[in-house]
């Protein structure tokens, strides 16, 4: 269920394509919105109070730390971070009601949990306030205007999509969603399995830009 207390603090999306996970986020309110990485080759995405994102990330950095009796560094994947996160997330219910007001995606590339040495996959998974997770197969939308921005998806994804693709799909998305138009143009990244020192990226502000320009004339 989309959070809905009227702050503005923007929408997320995230799309597979054929090489991996984007992730492209409205502006909003300052630190609403946020992609980080995690371990190189992960990625989470957060809307909701600053201050709580903020830590969520934190949290997701140290995870290793915190369960290092039973993880090393390369277990940590989308999976198991979705799930940690739900279950502090839910922990946090049962002793405030309003709990963390945030909703989370999480993204990785690599080889499935159960086939280590297999082939690269893409996963990517849609955490809700309440601890619900689900695993999504195509694209999730989380925010203000998620509902409008799935509709949109719906309409605009038809069958496999590469990165160029992608990308201008999301910020038609956002756009229609409230995204730029005076808000600042829209932060895009992901996580690649073509990349080989980190699997994380973050297209450049003016590349967005230049996309953005390209999208405006393409949907004239």
């Amino acid at each position: 269920m989309p959070l809905s207390d009227g702050r503005g603090q923007g929408t997320i999306v995230g799309l597979h394509y054929d090489h991996g996970v984007l992730l492209a986020a409205t502006a909003g309110t300052a630190g609403a919105c946020r992609i980080e990485p995690l371990y190189g080759h992960a990625a989470l995405a957060a809307r909701g109070d600053a201050a709580a994102t903020r830590l969520l990330h934190t949290a997701g950095v140290h995870l290793p730390d915190i369960r290092a009796f039973s993880y090393r560094f390369g277990d940590i994947d989308a999976r198991t971070l979705a799930f940690a996160y739900a279950s502090g997330l839910m922990q946090t219910l049962l002793v405030e009601p309003r709990g963390f007001q945030v909703e989370l995606l999480v993204a990785d590339v690599g080889p499935a949990p159960d086939e280590p040495d297999g082939p690269p996959g893409r996963h990517l998974y849609q955490v809700e306030a309440d601890g619900r997770v689900t695993e999504i197969g195509r694209y999730a939308a989380i925010g203000d205007e998620a509902s409008r921005a799935l509709e949109d998806l719906d309409d605009l994804v038809r069958g496999p999509l590469d990165l160029d693709e992608a990308a201008l799909i999301a910020l038609r998305v956002l756009r229609r969603a409230g995204g730029g138009a005076g808000r600042g143009e829209p932060a895009l990244a992901g996580v690649d399995d073509r990349r080989h020192r980190t699997r994380f990226y973050r297209i450049p502000p003016a590349a967005v830009e230049r996309a953005g320009r390209l999208e405006e004339v393409s949907n004239r």
